[in-house]
């Protein structure tokens, strides 16, 4: 889907679980970083459900089920999937694309959230758009 990608992480994986570097070392490099933060998503619980319009976002889940839906307005395409527990995928979303994320399962997730702008409280820089 034109505006949002599935990248799937290495991971180094034995008997104590996994271990994988969600952050793309060329956005290390380049300092094109200006906001990471971790969300916690309770049993029903939806985040995003909104669009940015300056910024690029990437979304790491950490568990599952969760519910991940995207959409992009301006070609009318969407995308959905269900991210099962041990998933190891980064979800680039660029501006203008509607995104959400619903914790379909019965124990709490996590998702590591990173983005190249930084957070202003007097000017967010999302919508709400609902898409799951």
């Amino acid at each position: 889907m034109q505006g949002f990608e599935t990248i799937e992480l290495d991971a180094y994986r034995d008997a104590r679980g996994w271990n994988t570097h969600p952050i793309p070392y060329e956005l290390l490099e380049k300092h094109a970083l200006d906001n990471v933060h971790i969300v916690s998503l309770e049993p029903g619980v939806v985040r995003g459900n909104h669009i940015h319009r300056r910024q690029t976002e990437f979304v790491f889940i950490m568990g599952g089920p969760c519910r991940m839906a995207a959409h992009n307005p301006k070609t009318g395409e969407s995308a959905e999937c269900v991210v099962q527990p041990g998933d190891l995928f980064l979800y680039k979303i660029s501006p203008g694309v509607a995104h959400g994320f619903k914790n379909i399962g019965d124990k709490t997730l996590f998702a590591l959230c990173f983005s190249d702008l930084r957070f202003d409280p007097a000017n967010p820089d999302w919508e709400p758009c609902a898409v799951v």
